[in-house]
C-alpha cells in the first residue's frame, strides 16, 4: 500500500474521531446529576460520612451544636436523589454526642457510631444507634470501661452484625490502644480486640476482607520509624492478628481511611509530614494483599493538606477527599482529587471560598460522578454547616446537568478566541476569594492549573497556550461557589 496514502487516512481517521470526541466532550457530564446543599442552623454543624441509600438518595452522619438537649448532639439527614433534606435525626442527651460514620443495613435502615459523654459508664463511651428508614429510633447501644472510648467507623458484616474501630484507654495500654468490636445485629457485644504498643494506637476505619477477617487503618506512636505512622493491621474473622505493618518516615505520619482494591490490595489515605512538599501533604499508600507497599504519592502545596478518603473509581483509578491550606492559610479549602490506576493526578478540584471549609468524604456514584461531605464556614460568627455536594465525573457542580456555557456572575470574556496562543482572560468576581483556573483537553485531562487570590474583585489574566497543540480545549472557572466552562480554541 502506497506510504501517503496510509499517512492520510491515518490522519483523517484521527481528525474524525477528534470531532467526534468533541462532539461527546459537552456530554461527559450530561445526565449527571449535580448540586450543592449546605445544611445548618445558628450554630455549628459537621458532617464526617455520607452513605449511598438503597433508593438512591443519601445519609450523612455527623453532629449539630444548633439543636439537641445537650452541647452536641449526634445528627443523621437523609436527602434524595437531588439533596432535597427528608428527615433530620437529632439524637444524643443532655452532653456531647457525635456521629463519626453512619452504614446503611441489609434491612433498609442506618446504624451509627461515634462517642457520648451523655450516657455510659465512663468518661465518654462509643455510642452506637439504629435508626429506621423514617430516622425513628431503634436501639442504641454504649460500649466502654470507666476512662474514654471513641468508635470511629463501622461496617455491616456478613453475618448481618456490624464492626467498630476507635480507640480506648480504659483497656490495655496507659495511653490509648486501637480495637476492633464485633456486635450482632441487635448491638449486642460478642466480641472486642485490642492492639498496640506501649504508646498511643488508634483505628480510623475498619472493612471486612474478602476472606471473612476484617482491617483497619489507624495511626501509632508505639512501633515503625517516626512519632507516628500508618497503622494497617489484618485480622481474622475473630479479631486475632494476622499482620501488622506500618508505613512513614522519620516524622509523623496519620493512617485516615482505606478501601479495598480489585487486585486483592490495599489503598490507604491519610497525612505526611515526612514525606511531600509542604509541612503536611496527602499521602496514599497502595500494598498488595499482605500489606507488602507497592508504591506510594503525595500531594499538595507549601502547607498543610490533609487526605481524609479514598475510594477505588470504577476507571480502575480512585477519587480523594482532602482538606488544603497550600492555596489560603487561613481559610482551607475541601480539596477533591481525581487519580489514575498508579497514583498520577487526573484533576483536582476546590470547594469552598467561605472561611473554614474541610472535605471529610467522598464516594462514587452510579452515574459516573461523587458525592461528598465535610463542612463550611460560611458567615461571619464563625459557625460551621455541614454540606452535600454532588459532582459530575470531571469533578463540577451546579444547579444543572452537563457543562455549563456561560460566565462566572455573567462577565467572563475570553480573547482572542481562537487564538494563536495567548489568551486574555477577564472577569468580575461576586465575592472576595481564591479562584481556579484549569484548562483541559478534549479527553478531559488537566493540563492547566493555577489557583488565584485576586485582591480585587475584577481580575484579567493572561494565560500562555504557546505550547499546547492546535485544537480545542475546555478552560473552566472556579471561585469555589460558582463555575462556567467555556471552550477555547488555538488555530
Amino acid at each position: 500500500m502506497d506510504s501517503k496514502y496510509t499517512i492520510s487516512c491515518f490522519t483523517n481517521f484521527k481528525n474524525i474521531m477528534f470531532f467526534l470526541v468533541m462532539l461527546l466532550v459537552p456530554l461527559i457530564s450530561y445526565g449527571q446529576i449535580t448540586f450543592q446543599k449546605i445544611f445548618g442552623g445558628t450554630r455549628s454543624e459537621s458532617s464526617y460520612k455520607v452513605e449511598i441509600c438503597s433508593d438512591g438518595g443519601y445519609i450523612t452522619a455527623g453532629y449539630t451544636v444548633s439543636s439537641g438537649p445537650g452541647d452536641a448532639s449526634m445528627q443523621l439527614i437523609k436527602t434524595d436523589l437531588y439533596g432535597k433534606q427528608i428527615w433530620e435525626a437529632v439524637i444524643g442527651g443532655k452532653y456531647t454526642d457525635y456521629a463519626f460514620a453512619v452504614t446503611t443495613t441489609t434491612d433498609g435502615n442506618y446504624v451509627a457510631v461515634g462517642s457520648t459523654t451523655s450516657f455510659g459508664s465512663g468518661q465518654q463511651d462509643i455510642y452506637a444507634v439504629k435508626i429506621d428508614n423514617n430516622g425513628n429510633k431503634l436501639w442504641e447501644k454504649t460500649y466502654g470501661g470507666l476512662q474514654k472510648e471513641e468508635g470511629w467507623d463501622i461496617r455491616q458484616t456478613n453475618d448481618g452484625g456490624f464492626i467498630i474501630t476507635g480507640m480506648t484507654n480504659s483497656f490495655g495500654a496507659t495511653f490509648f490502644d486501637a480495637f476492633l468490636l464485633k456486635i450482632d445485629t441487635n448491638g449486642n457485644e460478642e466480641w472486642k480486640k485490642l492492639y498496640g504498643g506501649p504508646s498511643y494506637d488508634s483505628g480510623l476505619c475498619v472493612r471486612q476482607t474478602l476472606d471473612g477477617g476484617y482491617a483497619f487503618l489507624g495511626q501509632t506512636h508505639s512501633f515503625g520509624e517516626g512519632s507516628g505512622d500508618f497503622y494497617l493491621v489484618k485480622t481474622d474473622s475473630n479479631g486475632n492478628k494476622e499482620w501488622s505493618k506500618t508505613y512513614g518516615g522519620t516524622l509523623t505520619e496519620e493512617g485516615r481511611y482505606f478501601s479495598l482494591t480489585d487486585d486483592g490490595g490495599f489503598i490507604l489515605i491519610g497525612k505526611t509530614e515526612s514525606f511531600g512538599a509542604g509541612d503536611e501533604d496527602i499521602y496514599v499508600v497502595k500494598t498488595d494483599d499482605k500489606g507488602i507497599l507497592e508504591w506510594y504519592k503525595t500531594f499538595g502545596g507549601d502547607k498543610k493538606d490533609t487526605g481524609k478518603s479514598i475510594e477505588p473509581t470504577n476507571d480502575g483509578g480512585y477519587i480523594i477527599a482532602s482538606s488544603s491550606r497550600s492555596f489560603n492559610w487561613a481559610n482551607p479549602n475541601a480539596w477533591f482529587i481525581k487519580i489514575d490506576k498508579q497514583g498520577e493526578q487526573v484533576w483536582a478540584k476546590e470547594y469552598g471560598g467561605y472561611d473554614h471549609d474541610h472535605g471529610h468524604h467522598i464516594l462514587p456514584t452510579s452515574d459516573g460522578g461523587y458525592i461528598a461531605t465535610g463542612h463550611v464556614n460560611k458567615n461571619i460568627a464563625q459557625m460551621e454547616d455541614s454540606y452535600l455536594l454532588k459532582l459530575d465525573s470531571l469533578g463540577e457542580w451546579s444547579d444543572n446537568t452537563g457543562i455549563r456555557e456561560e460566565s462566572l456572575a455573567n462577565t467572563i470574556q475570553i480573547y482572542p478566541n481562537p487564538s494563536s496562543g495567548i489568551v486574555e482572560l477577564s472577569l468580575k468576581m461576586n465575592t472576595h476569594g481564591s479562584l481556579e483556573i484549569n484548562i483541559l483537553s478534549y479527553m478531559g485531562k488537566v493540563i492547566y492549573k493555577n489557583i488565584y487570590h485576586p485582591e480585587n474583585l475584577s481580575f484579567s489574566i493572561k494565560i500562555d497556550m504557546q505550547s499546547f497543540p492546535k485544537g480545542i480545549y475546555l478552560l473552566r472557572v472556579s471561585d469555589g461557589l460558582d463555575q462556567t466552562t467555556t471552550k477555547v480554541i488555538l488555530d
